[in-house]
């Protein structure tokens, strides 16, 4: 799909004509030509397999306390939804949000 958007391009078809052929955005397609200028053909590879991801924000001793602490109620009787019912129990070093409380819940589950 990049070397068509490429091909067209070279062909004088704009950004816009080469989406709707692509089935891409205009964006996407000037990217594209733009990576291909940069670095040729090779540039065009696939680059997602070189994507780790983002560093785990809790280490595994942390995240063994967490899930752990998961299991029963919240030490104040609230819900682990909201703050009051895990900031103060954790101490320092715990960067994560209500919303992590919940996704691991649910991965729990």
């Amino acid at each position: 799909m990049r070397f068509l958007a490429v091909y067209h391009a070279k062909r004088s078809l704009t950004a816009e004509e080469i989406a709707k052929i692509t089935l891409n955005t205009p964006r996407w397609v000037r990217q594209t030509v733009r990576r291909y200028n940069q670095g040729g053909p090779k540039a065009l590879k696939d680059r997602r397999h070189q994507n780790l991801g983002q560093k785990p924000k809790l280490t595994p001793e942390k995240q063994e306390r967490v899930l752990e602490a998961l299991k029963g109620p919240p030490p104040d009787g609230g819900l682990w939804t909201g703050p009051t019912g895990w900031s103060g129990s954790w101490g320092s070093g715990f960067p994560f949000t209500p919303s992590t409380v919940f996704c691991t819940r649910w991965v729990l589950a």
